[in-house]
């Protein structure tokens, strides 16, 4: 080969080059911006899924802590609050039902765990307080389910929180709570 020809060849491979380039250029722009805000739009929700698994623990860790220190948590909670008559149960289902659609949470479930109306055991030993046992299950965003927790733990019923349990919902913003409680009557 001369040289005239080999210069030929290096231009048509090099305009060859140039044309890959230019095609791999534009489908990197058509694919880049997709790529881009997909990846941040799933990281922002990482962050967010993230976050609230480190508050459900927080949560979870706060609540190992209060069953540990149950009977002076039990104490503290008898002298500000009294025990309700036991014909008001359905209304103070009803109240605490009222409340969750306030906090524009969904009720999935509610019934009765355990419904202990005597104070004393059979052999003359004393027994469990008297009350009933309820389990309800809700779903709602974090903010509005820990809102409805809070009126747990400051309303005017005497009721002990016995179970706790938070789990986020795949692709979503909500929350499923499931709490287990028992209201105290007289």
């Amino acid at each position: 080969m001369d040289l005239k020809t080999q210069l030929e060849q290096s231009k048509k491979d090099k305009s060859k080059r140039l044309a890959l380039i230019k095609k791999l250029l534009i489908m990197f722009a058509l694919i880049f911006p997709l790529t881009v805000f997909g990846y941040v739009e799933v990281y922002t929700a990482k962050i967010a899924v993230d976050r609230v698994e480190k508050e459900i623990q927080q949560i979870n860790q706060y609540l190992l802590a209060a069953e540990t220190n149950n009977q002076v948590y039990m104490k503290k909670l008898a002298q500000n609050r009294i025990p309700v008559d036991k014909t008001e149960l359905d209304q103070i289902q009803s109240k605490l039902i009222e409340k969750m659609r306030s906090e524009n949470l969904n009720l999935d479930t509610i019934h009765t765990v355990n419904n202990n109306t005597k104070s004393k055991a059979s052999a003359g030993e004393a027994g469990p307080a008297p009350g009933a046992e309820y389990e309800i299950k809700f779903t709602g965003s974090w903010a509005d389910s820990m809102r409805f927790i809070r009126y747990l733990q400051n309303g005017d019923v005497f009721l002990n929180v016995t179970a706790f349990k938070m789990d986020t919902i795949s692709r979503s913003t909500s929350v499923v709570t499931t709490l287990k409680y028992k209201v105290f009557t007289e």
